[in-house]
């Protein structure tokens, strides 16, 4: 088609459609999961306040929702089996179940289902542990409400994610070598277990395997209650935050 002008030369305007691919064009992607598929997912958090937060976040985006939430690893399957969902946003550091754990579990029986680690822990031991378990992604609570939107985004497409500082952790991990402080930890740490009694050691080995309280008391045949004293114990002597800070220490020893 052309068009006339006065005196100036004939201008050509096209009029064929243009096609754009994932390839061709970097708008589309978003363009694409925005308008023709919702992602849903489930948040796992033992923590009110964070579940809220995070489901004010996602209702913001049209593309996405929250199909269900839990406090815990051990309420998880039940919810996998009734509904539907692509991701699951993970907490780590949880009361019965734990993310690793959890996260394991889910991989083995429903692989299709995508896990972002969602954690305030940004120790490279427990990164490692979360991606061994098969996570897709790993974001630190601390990140934004844009990583979170970008992790979710990303993994759904099939790719992983890490917050910047998660990314930095494993770089450095790879590349520092031993140093003088984390060796006189070590030894430190080889000193406090030696003064544990035989059961205490034994317990720990059965936490840093990720076991329950429940699960414990039913291999070494004593009440739950009693390995919860055990474990009490042990955050004191090793000076040690919660089970994954007790699991690190046994696995610098040796002991599994």
């Amino acid at each position: 088609m052309s068009v006339k002008t006065g005196k100036t030369k004939d201008k050509h305007i096209d009029l064929k459609p243009r096609v754009f691919t994932l390839d061709s064009s970097p708008i589309l992607p978003y363009f694409y999961i925005k308008c023709n598929v919702m992602i849903r997912i489930l948040i796992v958090d033992d923590h009110k306040i964070v579940r809220q937060g995070l489901m004010a976040i996602i209702k913001t985006r049209a593309n996405m929702q929250v199909v269900s939430e839990c406090t815990d690893g051990t309420e998880v399957e039940a919810i996998v089996n009734s509904k539907t969902m692509d991701i699951i946003l993970m907490d780590i550091n949880m009361a019965e179940m734990d993310g690793i754990k959890t996260t394991e579990m889910l991989k083995a029986k429903y692989p299709e289902i995508k896990i972002i680690a969602l954690s305030m822990e940004s120790d490279y031991y427990v990164i490692q542990k979360m991606l061994k378990a098969g996570a897709d992604g790993y974001v630190l609570k601390s990140a934004g409400a844009a990583d979170i939107m970008k992790a979710i985004q990303k993994v759904h497409l099939g790719k992983s994610f890490f917050s910047q500082e998660v990314s930095n952790q494993i770089m450095v991990s790879m590349m520092r070598p031993t140093n003088v402080n984390a060796k006189k930890r070590l030894q430190t740490d080889k000193q406090i277990i030696s003064r544990l009694t035989s059961r205490e050691i034994e317990i720990l080995k059965h936490i840093a395997n990720e076991e329950t309280n429940e699960e414990i008391g039913i291999t070494l045949d004593i009440s739950s209650g009693t390995v919860a004293t055990h474990r009490r114990s042990l955050f004191q002597k090793l000076e040690a935050r919660n089970s994954i800070g007790l699991a690190k220490i046994a696995y610098k020893v040796g002991l599994v």
